[in-house]
């Protein structure tokens, strides 16, 4: 009777399992194209922003992109909170003369739960930045990989936290680091 009980118990959990993965690949699935689109939204609002020089309008779109708690650590280790994200960005407006290429692609999405994502994203930005020393325009890539958490609220899915895995940045094809001696340490 014992083992006829177990058996019958594990039947149901594995269906049970099975209903709930095939119900978890449908939310995964939405999330990833809602997520995507959130994502795909940066090119014209940055874009925009920076044609006009728009300080305004970057930190509006900012601000409905990034949760309130949001936190950030770059491929460098630089902490930063919601705040300083955007002002950071803001500040770096001014230097930016265009925007070549704004592409971020999702490689993999994991539910945890209904209400949060962690998402493995690969990007690849390229802005014509003038330098702060000379004047002159320079082609600026950054290509790497960040890991994100997105928090699903009453406004939608919020970007929480994002964390720098691997980075590669070329300045004028060339590899640059914008911490060694001579372009600008980071505080």
């Amino acid at each position: 009777m014992n083992r006829f009980c177990v058996s019958i118990g594990v039947s149901l959990l594995g269906l049970a399992t099975i209903g709930g993965t095939a119900y978890a690949q449908s939310d995964t699935a939405s999330a990833r194209k809602t997520i995507q689109a959130e994502y795909d939204r940066w090119f014209p609002n940055v874009t925009a922003a920076v044609a006009n020089n728009d300080a305004a309008r970057l930190t509006s779109f900012m601000e409905e992109q990034y949760a309130p708690e949001f936190k950030s650590v770059d491929s460098y280790g630089k902490r930063q909170n919601r705040k300083q994200r955007i002002e950071d960005y803001v500040k770096t407006l001014p230097s930016v003369k265009s925007v070549r290429r704004w592409i971020v692609r999702i490689q993999k999405v994991h539910l945890r739960g209904p209400k949060m994502a962690e998402v493995q994203t690969k990007y690849n930005i390229s802005l014509n930045m003038s330098d702060s020393k000379e004047g002159k325009v320079h082609n600026v890539n950054w290509i790497g990989t960040d890991r994100d958490t997105w928090i699903r609220s009453s406004a939608g899915w919020k970007n929480n936290t994002e964390v720098g895995l691997r980075l590669r940045i070329l300045r004028d094809g060339k590899p640059f680091n914008p911490n060694a001696a001579g372009t600008g340490k980071r505080k």
